[in-house]
């Protein structure tokens, strides 16, 4: 069940335990995460022996010496191109049956509120709620490892990739990636409040449309078409500046990420030309570093992105679900029994 008073640890219960039943279509998405982790370092450094072979063979020991690189390098290619295929095979039966799961379940907790529930709450609010925690979960799941995951492992790998060029480099490379993902969780957290009050109040203005087109008939009746406006324009004048609010913090946020990668790239561009200039460093290493860079701040471009995504997703499951799981005016006694109807009647 999910405990009210300790939001973190009970979403995680409900997460594992509505995608218990698909477990093995989420062990093939971690396959792909590692797979592709793997070929975030093994292509590049491939070029690197290339580039570095290139200069000390002759033009007829070319296609002996470069294939086996070159062979292995097509292969990984012709890998990344069928795991993806398979990657969106397993997308193709999880989001869709993970979000009807979701659904019934959320329903079937949803029917035992009593009547006093829905005279507090919109019935569009409340449909709106359902539907964030079906989209949500699918969503922050993916976000978990084909992000966070596989970017950490592509990260693990790119270090000990660049530790073989240069030891300087690797250290470089994790006191940064520290630094970037310290402060970016520690952003994030408030990130994830600013999320929750922008559900919220969106939430709140989905119910209020929704309450309105379902009233549409009292509403023309009693000429109340004005006040309704008004009503809304309040509640989205709210939205407005919730989301305002929470843009501007992602922006500081994203502000400081691009600035500490220029840093880090700055430092290693200096490194590699005084290697170059010393001979400490070869072609291949320049190739390898510069590649590993790009990949490196685009998986992490990619990383904050998802973070925000990921903030609002868990902003918008969390508000739902202490709305859906709160708890029941009316509750059965122990040991009570279901009630059985085989024919309805009245009784006057």
């Amino acid at each position: 069940m999910f405990i009210q008073k300790n939001i973190h640890y009970s979403l995680f219960l409900f997460i594992i335990n509505v995608i218990n039943p698909f477990k093995w279509l989420i062990v093939g998405q971690f396959m792909v995460a590692v797979i592709w982790a793997i070929d975030m370092s093994l292509r590049p450094y491939l070029i690197k022996v290339i580039l570095n072979k290139i200069p000390n063979i002759l033009p007829s020991q070319a296609f002996d010496v470069l294939s086996p690189q070159a062979i292995l390098y097509i292969f990984m290619s012709i890998v990344i191109v069928i795991i993806f295929r398979f990657y969106e095979w397993i997308l193709l039966y999880l989001h869709p049956n993970l979000k009807k799961h979701i659904g019934v379940m959320l329903m079937g907790r949803m029917m035992n509120h009593s009547q006093n529930f829905y005279q507090n709450h919109f019935s569009g609010s409340i449909a709106n709620k359902i539907n964030d925690v079906s989209i949500g979960i699918p969503n922050i799941l993916n976000i978990f490892i084909d992000r966070f995951c596989s970017c950490i492992l592509g990260l693990l790998v790119a270090i000990y990739t660049v530790w073989l060029v240069d030891f300087k480099f690797a250290i470089c490379l994790v006191l940064w990636i520290i630094i970037f993902l310290t402060i970016s969780i520690k952003l994030s957290g408030k990130a994830k409040v600013l999320a929750h009050e922008a559900a919220e109040v969106n939430s709140m203005v989905v119910g209020n449309i929704i309450d309105i087109l379902g009233n549409i008939v009292s509403v023309r009746l009693f000429g109340s078409n004005i006040i309704e406006i008004n009503y809304l324009n309040k509640n989205y004048g709210e939205s407005v500046k919730v989301e305002q609010v929470r843009e501007w913090y992602l922006i500081k946020m994203h502000t400081f990420q691009k600035s500490s990668f220029i840093i880090f790239q700055s430092i290693c561009f200096w490194w590699l030309i005084t290697g170059i200039k010393s001979q400490t460093i070869t072609a291949g290493d320049f190739a390898l570093i510069l590649i590993l860079n790009i990949s490196i701040v685009h998986c992490l471009d990619n990383l904050s992105n998802n973070i925000r995504e990921f903030s609002q997703s868990f902003g918008k499951i969390t508000q739902g679900l202490h709305i859906i799981y709160s708890i029941l005016d009316i509750q059965d006694k122990k040991g009570a029994k279901d009630i059985v109807i085989k024919k309805g009647e009245i009784f006057f």
